[in-house]
């Protein structure tokens, strides 16, 4: 298995590590540093508190999963 060292600053006391969800993750899950509540197709910008430095050769992307939502009320 390739390693890779990915460089990573916390940026205030609220900031979490990225983790990787299983140790067969393709990725690492970034968690935000503060409750946002995004209504059904709006957009935000949620704030990490994190900066990181990617390797050489890497390129990153990001995407939201709805771990914690509230049901729909329809």
């Amino acid at each position: 298995m390739n390693t890779t060292s990915l460089l990573v600053k916390k940026l205030s006391s609220r900031a979490r590590l990225p983790t990787r969800g299983s140790a067969f993750a393709a990725g690492y899950d970034l968690h935000a540093a503060e409750e946002i509540n995004i209504p059904a197709r709006g957009k935000a910008l949620v704030p990490t508190n994190i900066a990181i430095a990617l390797p050489p050769g890497t390129s990153s992307f990001f995407y939201l999963t709805m771990k914690h939502h509230s049901p729909s009320t329809t």
